[in-house]
C-alpha cells in the first residue's frame, strides 16, 4: 500500500488523475487493485483510527450519529430496524465518534465540538473481472454513513449521470451493515491488463473530481473517469435527507483527503483463482497528478476549518499501532453524545 496519509491532503475541491495498468488478465479473477481517497482522521490499515469515523460523512445531530443508527431506546426508526438484508437491521456501526452531537469539553478534533468529523471515502478504482465475459470492470464509488433504507441512494435521473450506458451501469451492490456504497461499474478494455495475451501492457487514465461547498451543500458533486473517458457523476442530492431513516444529508467530503494506492486479494470481493493467476504480479502506476482550480487551492492535512494534527498527536498510539482494531483497545471511550442525555 502506498498512501499520502498525514503528508499530502487536498481539501473540498480536487481532480485526481492516475495512469495505471491493471494486474493479471481477464480470464481469471482474484486481484483487487484499488485507488481511493480517505479523510485524514482515519489511517488506512489502522482499525482503531477508523472505528466510528469511517465511512461517516455527516454534520447533523440526529439519530444518524447513534449506534446502529437507532433511537437510544432501540425502538426505531422502523426503516432502520427492518430494511437491511432480508429484513435485518440496517446498521451495525458503533455510531459517529466525533459527531455534531458531541458534548462540550469532550474529546473532539475541533474546531468546535458541534461540527461532525469523520473519515469519508471516495473510490476511484476497485477493479475486478467479469468472468462470463472475460472482461474487466471498475467500481467507482462514494462510501457513506449513515444509511438510506435498503442502502438505496436517491438515484433519480436528476441526481446522477451515466455518460455511456453501453459501458457504465449501476452497481447492484448497495452496501451492508458496515457501509453504504453509491456506486457504478464501467467495463474496461482488455489491453490494460498486463498479462493479457496479445496487445497488452497498456496504461489507462482513471480520475475523479469532487467539489464540496460547505455553504451550499446541495450543489456539490463527484465525477469519475475510466479509461480516459467520463464514466459517471453523482450529485449531492443523491444522499440528501432521508425521512424514513430519520437522517440528514450526507455531505460531499469537506475533510482533508489523502490518497491511497493498493493491491489486495479477498474472496469477499472476488473469488481468488490461485491456480491460474500469475505470480508474482504487480499493479503498475505510471503517474499520479492532482489539480485544483486557481481559486480553490487548498492543500494540507491540517486546515483551520478541519484540523487533524492535534487530534492525531493526542492519540498517537491509535495512528501508529496497526494491531489496535478498536477505540476501546487503545484505552479510550467514545465522546459523550447530547442525544443520549449525557451532557
Amino acid at each position: 500500500m502506498l498512501q499520502s496519509w498525514n503528508k499530502l491532503c487536498f481539501n473540498k475541491h480536487a481532480y485526481f488523475e492516475f495512469s495505471a495498468s491493471l494486474p493479471g488478465q481477464t480470464a481469471y479473477g482474484g486481484f483487487w487493485p484499488g485507488i481511493w481517497t480517505m479523510g485524514n482522521l482515519g489511517r488506512p490499515g489502522y482499525g482503531a483510527s477508523t472505528e466510528g469515523m469511517w465511512p461517516y460523512t455527516y454534520d447533523s445531530c440526529d439519530v444518524g450519529t447513534l449506534p446502529n443508527q437507532t433511537y437510544v431506546n432501540g425502538t426505531g426508526p422502523p426503516a432502520t430496524l427492518t430494511t437491511g438484508a432480508d429484513g435485518s437491521p440496517l446498521s451495525y456501526l458503533p455510531g459517529q465518534r466525533c459527531s455534531a452531537c458531541t458534548c462540550p469539553g469532550e474529546d473532539h478534533p475541533g474546531p468546535v465540538n458541534t461540527k461532525g468529523r469523520a473519515a469519508p471515502e471516495i473510490d476511484i478504482v476497485e477493479a475486478q473481472i467479469i468472468i462470463s465475459e472475460s472482461r474487466g470492470e471498475v467500481s467507482q464509488s462514494f462510501q457513506v454513513a449513515p444509511y438510506d433504507d435498503h442502502y438505496q441512494s436517491n438515484n433519480s435521473t436528476i441526481n446522477y449521470k451515466h455518460y455511456d450506458t453501453d459501458l457504465t451501469y449501476w452497481n447492484t451492490y448497495l452496501g451492508g451493515p458496515f457501509q453504504q456504497a453509491v456506486s457504478s461499474l464501467t467495463r474496461l478494455p482488455r489491453n490494460i491488463y498486463w498479462d493479457q495475451p496479445g496487445d497488452s501492457k497498456q496504461f489507462a487514465v482513471f480520475a475523479m473530481e469532487y467539489q464540496a461547498f460547505p455553504d451550499a451543500r446541495d450543489q456539490g458533486y463527484i465525477t469519475w473517469w475510466a479509461d480516459n473517458k467520463t464514466s459517471w457523476t453523482m450529485y449531492a442530492d443523491a444522499v440528501a435527507e432521508n425521512p424514513r431513516t430519520g437522517i440528514g444529508r450526507r455531505i460531499i467530503p469537506e475533510e482533508p483527503m489523502a490518497m491511497i494506492v493498493n493491491l489486495h486479494m479477498s474472496n469477499n470481493f472476488q473469488a481468488v483463482d490461485f491456480a491460474h493467476l500469475k505470480w508474482p504480479n504487480y499493479f503498475r502506476i505510471d503517474y499520479v497528478r492532482v489539480y485544483q482550480k486557481p481559486d480553490q487551492i487548498s492543500i494540507g492535512c491540517d486546515p483551520d476549518d478541519y484540523p487533524t494534527a492535534d487530534y492525531i498527536a493526542r492519540h498517537a498510539e491509535v495512528y501508529s499501532n496497526p494491531n489496535l482494531t478498536t477505540w476501546a483497545a487503545a484505552g479510550y471511550t467514545f465522546p459523550k453524545n447530547s442525544l443520549k442525555g449525557e451532557c
